[in-house]
């Protein structure tokens, strides 16, 4: 469902409410314990302007979804580039597009420091988890095009088995096999077109693929 919303930068006035959505968003998939200290002083590189973005959707006592990018750098470089911590929207408002709203905010922030900079400052974002896993991801994708990696986690310990979503994302080359095998089959028929175009979206929902008819007809075999 598509809102009407503007993210801002939140303030020190913000801290306790977000406090107690960090909690809420750590039950949900946090990897260690919480240690609320250390949220503080990261919130604090935001409030004080020193490497931190915090930016959070709805006024002060009802915010609804809130972001953190971090100015950082990698260890092998003294040259910077902008990586996304959370990316969180409140359960009573995951029907919205907050999460797609922020992310573009986040590559704005990218655009307009990469502009001051006189150089690209590339942002990183990405899904670590394997709740709901597939959908952000095709998000994430919409958002950005082919991703640039993966994560796995030996030991895993912050999130029950019985609770792992069974989604595998690297099946789409059987897909695009199964694809190959059904346009060289292709018989004209209508049902088989929609079937083609559902997985096709599936597949690669951040293209704009050509139709297997028009391709048939493109190739002068209709």
């Amino acid at each position: 469902m598509k809102t009407e919303a503007k993210p801002r930068l939140a303030t020190p006035i913000d801290e306790p409410e977000l406090l107690d959505l960090i909690r809420k968003m750590h039950a949900e998939g946090g990897m260690r314990a919480l240690d609320m200290d250390c949220v503080r002083e990261t919130f604090a590189r935001a409030f004080d302007r020193k490497g931190g973005i915090l930016a959070v959707i709805g006024v002060p006592g009802h915010i609804r979804a809130m972001l953190y990018v971090l100015i950082t750098r990698f260890w092998y470089t003294r040259e910077s580039h902008l990586e996304e911590l959370f990316n969180w929207v409140h359960p009573e408002h995951r029907k919205s597009d907050y999460s797609r709203i922020l992310i573009r905010y986040a590559k704005k922030c990218s655009d307009e420091i990469s502009s001051g900079a006189n150089e690209k400052v590339p942002l990183i974002m990405g899904v670590l988890t394997n709740n709901r896993m597939a959908a952000k991801v095709r998000m994430y994708r919409q958002e950005f095009g082919i991703p640039y990696g993966a994560f796995f986690v030996h030991n895993a310990t912050f999130r029950p088995k019985e609770e792992l979503a069974d989604e595998d994302l690297w099946r789409v080359p059987s897909i695009a096999r199964e694809m190959e095998r059904m346009v060289e089959a292709y018989a004209g028929s209508n049902r088989m077109i929609q079937r083609l175009e559902s997985m096709v979206a599936r597949a690669y929902p951040e293209k704009k693929v050509l139709r297997p008819f028009d391709r048939h007809q493109a190739n002068g075999s209709v």
